[in-house]
């Protein structure tokens, strides 16, 4: 599901993971403070109105499909918002806008989850840190 997903809107599949692990924990039932629901702590209000995500809260939180589908929906909305800047998009899907301060530490954050995810003993290197940047998707 997660690479169906992210490969749609070409995105790295375990970027997607690394962002779902950040946000929920794997735990599909996790509702936030705010309103977000499921794995990857979705907005359904805005992801409806933003991101043409047809369902509504109750099938967000209860399908992790229709979640992932609109969580990456709105992760490749900020990539392409904010130009492709890794610090800014990730920053994007946390707060909600193009937030390179804000972004930075999300970043940081679902940056060190992805290289456990890929196996990487030690944090991204820079090189691949500018890759993610200009891209918004590793290879």
């Amino acid at each position: 599901m997660i690479r169906e997903e992210a490969a749609t809107h070409g995105l790295d599949p375990y970027l997607v993971a690394a962002v779902i692990q950040n946000e929920s924990g794997f735990e599909p039932s996790v509702k936030g403070k705010a309103g977000e629901v499921g794995l990857m702590q979705v907005f359904p209000r805005g992801s409806r109105a933003w991101f043409r995500c047809p369902e509504d809260a109750a099938t967000l939180a209860r399908d992790a499909r229709a979640n992932v589908r609109c969580g990456v929906a709105e992760l490749a909305h900020w990539r392409e918002r904010c130009a492709g800047d890794g610090d800014a998009w990730l920053g994007g899907y946390n707060v909600g806008r193009c937030d390179t301060e804000t972004g930075a530490r999300y970043a940081r954050r679902v940056l060190r989850l992805l290289a456990r995810g890929r196996g990487e003993s030690k944090p991204l290197r820079a090189e691949w840190r500018a890759r993610l940047a200009r891209t918004g998707a590793t290879r």
